[in-house]
């Protein structure tokens, strides 16, 4: 089974308010983003919400991380890389 990130420029707005686009854009090493992870790209449930340690900046907006929690559901394993965009997160952590 491979876990899906959850677009918010596609899916339905989320119920909790996102951070403005510009912080999503422009995240830093070191920074955790909370990203929802999903089994499908249409699965319509809530997900498994984890937070992930930015380590690179690919390029505006776009980012390479590990994973920083313990799923409950999804079938991964804390510290495994992420790839991800801006438009995947949906919470950000100063450090």
């Amino acid at each position: 089974m491979v876990c899906t990130l959850r677009d918010y420029t596609v899916a339905p707005a989320p119920t909790f308010g996102l951070p403005p686009d510009s912080e999503r854009r422009s995240l830093r090493v070191g920074q955790y983003a909370k990203l929802v992870f999903t089994a499908t790209p249409d699965d319509d449930s809530q997900g498994e919400r984890m937070w992930v340690e930015v380590t690179e900046v690919i390029g505006v907006g776009v980012y390479a991380g590990k994973l920083a929690n313990d799923p409950v559901v999804m079938p991964i394993k804390c510290g495994i890389a992420v790839n991800f965009a801006w438009n995947n997160v949906v919470s950000i952590l100063e450090v």
